[in-house]
C-alpha cells in the first residue's frame, strides 16, 4: 500500500491512520510537487514522497521516504523551517479521523496515556529532518480550531528544531522513566522537549501523563484541557531521507 504527498491512509477497523502532509506549498506557492523523483531537490522548487505500509503489521512497518529542495531557497522569505510533517496519527490528532474513533480525555482525568516507539533513520545528513512525537491540547474535546497548546517530543532534533527549541523560552527539564532527562523550551504556543544530552531517542516508552503533570505543575497546562489524538513522523528540513517506523503503540484512556 502506496501514498504520495498529502494523501491519506485510513484502514478499516484501527485506531490509527497516516498522513503525508508537505503543506510548505501552502505558504511558498512556487513550490512543486513531482512524481518523478529524480527530479526533485537540489536548488530546484520540485519535492516528492511517499508513504508505504503493510496493512497487516499497521502502525508498525510504515516507510517515508522523501526528496526537497534545499529549504533555504524559501526560508529567508518568511516560511516556516520545515516542509511539513509525514505522521502516522492514534485518534485525531489534528482534524484527521481514523476509522475506529479514540474517545477524547481532559487532561486533568486521565488514566493512562502512553507510546512506545522504534524508529530507523536512513539517507540525507544529519540534521536534514526531526523525528518527532507530538499532540494537540485543545480547550474543547475533538476540536481541532480549539487549540490550546502543542506539545512535541523531539526523537532526533534536526537544524531547525535545535535552533527553535534554543531560541525557546526555557522551563527547566523532566526526567522519563527511564532515568532519561529532557529540556523542556516553549515558543508561542509550542511546547517542546529534547533531549538534555543532545541525544537521539531511537526506541523507547514515553509517560505522557507524567509530563502533563510535569507541565501542570510548572503553569503550562491547566488540567482543563483535552488530549484527542497524537502522531509521530518526520518534518524534512532539506535533501533527502527515509524513516522507518519499525514499532509504535499508544494507549490513551
Amino acid at each position: 500500500m502506496v501514498r504520495g504527498s498529502d494523501q491519506n491512509y485510513i484502514p478499516a477497523g484501527s485506531s490509527y491512520s497516516h498522513y503525508n502532509g508537505m503543506w510548505a506549498r501552502h505558504f511558498d506557492p512556487s513550490l512543486r510537487e513531482t512524481d518523478d523523483p529524480r527530479r526533485a531537490g537540489g536548488a530546484g522548487n520540485r519535492y516528492w514522497s511517499r508513504a508505504t505500509f503493510d496493512p497487516a503489521r499497521f502502525p508498525s512497518a510504515t516507510r517515508i521516504d522523501w526528496i526537497v529542495p534545499a529549504i533555504e531557497s524559501w526560508r529567508r522569505r518568511g516560511n516556516p523551517g520545515v516542509y511539513g510533517y509525514l505522521a502516522t496519527s492514534y485518534g485525531n490528532y489534528d482534524s484527521g479521523q481514523p476509522d475506529r474513533r479514540v474517545a477524547p480525555v481532559q487532561v486533568a482525568r486521565l488514566g493512562r496515556f502512553v507510546s512506545s516507539v522504534r524508529w530507523t533513520l536512513a539517507g540525507g545528513r544529519a540534521g536534514d529532518v526531526t523525528v518527532l512525537q507530538e499532540f494537540y491540547l485543545t480547550r474543547t474535546p475533538g476540536d481541532a480550531a480549539a487549540k490550546a497548546l502543542e506539545v512535541g517530543l523531539l526523537l532526533h532534533p534536526g537544524d531547525t528544531a535545535r535552533d527553535f527549541h534554543r531560541t525557546g523560552k526555557q522551563l527547566g527539564r523532566w526526567t522519563d522513566d527511564a532515568g532519561i532527562e529532557w529540556a523542556i523550551a516553549r515558543q508561542g504556543n509550542y511546547v517542546m522537549l529534547m533531549r538534555a544530552d543532545g541525544k537521539d531517542l531511537a526506541a523507547g516508552t514515553i509517560d505522557w501523563r507524567s509530563l502533563l503533570a510535569r507541565l501542570r505543575r510548572i503553569g503550562q497546562v491547566s488540567g482543563n484541557e483535552w488530549i484527542n489524538g497524537i502522531a509521530v513522523g518526520v518534518e524534512p528540513i532539506r535533501g533527502n531521507g527515509s524513516f522507518r517506523l519499525d514499532d509504535w503503540t499508544v494507549a490513551l484512556r
